[in-house]
């Protein structure tokens, strides 16, 4: 059976009505970060500021993703679409 979020249908339900509801309930300050998080085991220990590391699974995430490749030179363009 394939997991719930690997539907088409689903991913765009929580696109259209999941993230507006959920943004528009909090306060600006408090959405840094609106996607998954991400822990290794043994913990990834990435050593962040005091400020930080309240979003420290989503900071792993953009870790994670970024060291697969060497974004050294300017060769390569990222862009983070949300």
């Amino acid at each position: 059976m394939k997991p719930l979020g690997s539907y088409s249908w689903f991913k765009k339900a929580m696109n259209k009505y999941w993230y507006p509801f959920v943004t528009r309930r909090w306060d600006q300050d408090d959405v840094v970060f609106l996607n998954y998080g991400y822990e290794e085991d043994p913990p990834m220990g990435i050593p962040l500021t005091a400020s930080d590391e309240p979003n420290r699974y989503w900071i792993q995430l953009y870790h994670s993703t970024a060291t697969q490749v060497d974004l050294e030179g300017g060769h390569i363009n990222v862009t983070d679409v949300g």
